[in-house]
């Protein structure tokens, strides 16, 4: 997110709405545990035999970690402590190495290739780094001549799109690992996102000159002139999976579907915000829309009948991007004050505590094809891979567990997310270097 946002200093949400909770996609990691209501209320054998089942499912999840939460169940006193600190350290380790340091600047965007090996982040210092996302670390960086402000990959995976400040659109071939022909013109000011129809015959792009281009993709041919309906810079867009409606957020504070096949607005626009609108997502299934803003909420939209379904209470800043998961379960928002929250799409909470280890505003949201990982750019200068498979595991432990065991692990989760730790620093090596 490029364009500048008004910071407002307001405080983050209440503890009550950070719930410690599961999301449902975590069930399937879930296979060794018994459900919660077989632990609180069997006979005390069959509690027992549900907690070395749950510890066995852990283990071979997460053998490393898994062992220390054994050791600290059988030694309650001074043994849980020193298996406490030695887990935390470990943990700690792990989360290292998903940080990828590289970027001079700030990250603005980022995209997973359809097959999510890799990983591309651009940023305002006029690289683009393309990570393993396994390895954790940079494949190549590319150096363009413009500097880039939004990404996309085909859904093929044969080519990486770049919108720069500049208006024009460059094609990075990951074949020949070259870029593809001259520049795409067409908006006059940088272009902010960028998005592909499901089937990759469409691209969008939006801009801070106020339009939408539609083009032929792969041959950057527009069809036909610029969508106009908003009155200042277009900020996202999203179309649904069906392909058949494209929607744009901008900063006159509206919502705009268009019918792809006729570009035609359809309809009158989502109005809801009280601010400029910064970010827009589908669900997988399409039922639902989201949108995010200045106003610090996020708005879910039936996109069908156009009307809002729900209003996600306010998260206490910006909140600057969105992003579902490919189960359609959870909602990843994105906020100024430098904070993620996981938002339980069924249950409509907060799922454990916000995910806090950046130093700045969170710009750009991207779960992995798989649902496991969230990649997350920052104005810190950082991108961090989230592994959302071992922190659904640790919930699963506190919320099943019972009361001895809460106690011992009552404060790994705030640990987890790092409020204990450093933020990232400012001056980093330069990855490829």
């Amino acid at each position: 997110m490029p364009f500048n946002i008004r910071k407002t200093d307001i405080s983050s949400p209440s503890g009550d709405r950070c719930r410690q909770e599961l999301s449902p996609s975590a069930a399937c990691l879930a296979d060794g545990a018994l459900p919660p209501s077989s632990v609180v209320s069997g006979p005390p054998s069959r509690r027992r035999r549900a907690r070395l089942w749950l510890i066995r499912g852990i283990f071979l999840a997460c053998a490393p970690v898994a062992l220390l939460l054994f050791q600290a169940a059988s030694s309650p006193n001074s043994g849980a402590r020193t298996a406490e600190s030695t887990f935390l350290s470990r943990l700690k380790d792990s989360l290292l190495t998903n940080l990828l340091l590289g970027h001079e600047s700030a990250v603005y965007s980022l995209a997973f290739s359809p097959d999510g090996k890799t990983l591309a982040s651009a940023g305002a210092d006029k690289n683009i780094f393309l990570w393993d996302v396994t390895a954790r670390r940079p494949l190549t960086m590319l150096t363009p001549v413009a500097k880039i402000a939004s990404l996309a990959f085909s859904p093929d995976g044969t080519t990486l799109v770049m919108g720069s400040w500049d208006g024009t659109l460059l094609l990075w071939n990951a074949k020949t690992k070259q870029i593809s022909g001259s520049p795409l013109t067409g908006h006059t000011d940088a272009i902010y996102h960028l998005a592909f129809s499901p089937d990759g015959r469409i691209l969008a792009s939006a801009s801070g000159d106020g339009t939408i281009i539609l083009r032929e993709f792969p041959s950057g041919r527009p069809l036909g002139p610029p969508l106009k309906g908003h009155s200042q810079w277009v900020a996202a867009l999203a179309f649904r999976p069906d392909g058949q409606i494209l929607a744009s957020a901008g900063g006159d504070g509206l919502v705009i579907l268009w019918e792809v096949a006729s570009r035609q607005r359809l309809g009158a626009p989502l109005q809801g915000h009280r601010g400029p609108v910064l970010s827009v997502a589908f669900s997988p299934d399409g039922a639902l829309l989201a949108s995010g803003g200045d106003d610090q909420r996020v708005i879910l939209w039936d996109s069908l009948a156009k009307q809002i379904r729900g209003i996600v209470p306010e998260f206490g800043s910006a909140v600057l991007s969105l992003a579902f998961s490919p189960d359609d379960q959870t909602l990843a928002v994105g906020t100024l004050q430098e904070t993620i929250f996981l938002w339980n799409v069924a249950s409509q909470q907060i799922i454990g505590p916000p995910l806090s280890r950046h130093a700045a505003a969170v710009l750009s949201l991207a779960f992995s094809p798989d649902g496991q990982i969230l990649a997350s750019a920052s104005q810190d200068k950082t991108v961090i891979l989230w592994d959302l498979g071992r922190r659904s595991w640790l919930l699963r432990a506190y919320n099943t567990l019972g009361k001895d065991w809460r106690r011992q692990l009552e404060g790994l989760f705030s640990r987890y997310v790092d409020r204990d730790q450093p933020k990232a620093e400012p001056q980093v090596e330069r990855a490829g270097k």
